[in-house]
């Protein structure tokens, strides 16, 4: 089965990004900030990791870069998710190692298949 990281604040976002994975067989686990992602980074291996750029303490960006610096999820597929996308933010979130980037509204039937089309 394949492991997903969910790394956002926001708890109905969250909700439902738990929800439209499990449904599609993925095991989700599921931290609210930048500094959480990293360290549970360095503990597990994640297929796929799906990161909120606008974060509460460091931002996806950086959570990113320390990610994929400390190399256990070097070879993990990385998406970054924004509901506020700026003009370079799809280059910027490339630049520091995500393999994909979906701005925000969450379309609960499509997103997992969405996700996944951007990474394989």
């Amino acid at each position: 089965m394949k492991k997903v990281l969910i790394v956002e604040d926001d708890n109905s976002n969250r909700y439902l990004l738990k929800l439209v994975f499990e449904k599609a067989g993925y095991t989700v686990t599921e931290v609210i900030n930048g500094e959480g992602a990293v360290e549970l980074a360095l503990e597990e291996v994640f297929d796929l990791i799906l990161v909120d750029l606008k974060l509460p303490d460091i931002d996806g960006f950086e959570a990113v870069k320390r990610i994929r610096k400390q190399g256990k999820n070097k070879d993990s597929k990385i998406v970054a998710t924004t509901a506020f996308a700026a003009r370079y933010d799809s280059k910027r979130a490339k630049k520091v190692g995500c393999d994909g980037f979906i701005e925000k509204l969450i379309d609960p039937i499509n997103f997992v298949s969405k996700v996944e089309s951007l990474v394989s």
